[in-house]
């Protein structure tokens, strides 16, 4: 079953991938999701955590409770707009942990995970 289970293969797959980030990720000390979310902050033109949990494929309430520990460890700033919370901007610190080191290391993980990867994600698709 195992290598003809796809389910199987995408989970290690994941897995897999996720380890190559953390890897290179660690030494700015930022966590997946953190450079992730800090990189949609910094990208993304949304007016609403809404918008951005569906830029990022997650939920909102995962995205908010990404978005307070990015805010309690000074990466981000949040500010409240007509009683509801949105993104405001990356700290200083923020765009300093995002910086090219930990850019140019997600980099190589893209790199070596090739288009193969892309093309199943556009082919099933996430992000839409």
């Amino acid at each position: 079953m195992g290598d003809r289970c796809f389910a199987l293969q995408a989970r290690k797959t994941a897995n897999l991938l996720a380890r190559r980030y953390k890897a290179v990720l660690d030494p700015v000390g930022l966590e997946i999701s953190q450079f992730s979310t800090s990189a949609a902050v910094a990208l993304e033109r949304s007016d609403s955590i809404t918008e951005l949990a569906g830029a990022l494929g997650v939920e909102r309430s995962t995205l908010t409770r990404n978005l307070k520990v990015l805010e309690r460890d000074g990466l981000i700033v949040l500010c409240e707009r007509q009683g509801r919370c949105s993104m405001s901007r990356l700290t200083s610190k923020g765009r300093r942990r995002s910086s090219y080191k930990a850019l140019q290391g997600a980099s190589v993980v893209e790199r070596r995970a090739g288009a193969a990867c892309y093309r199943v994600v556009k082919f099933f698709g996430a992000g839409t």
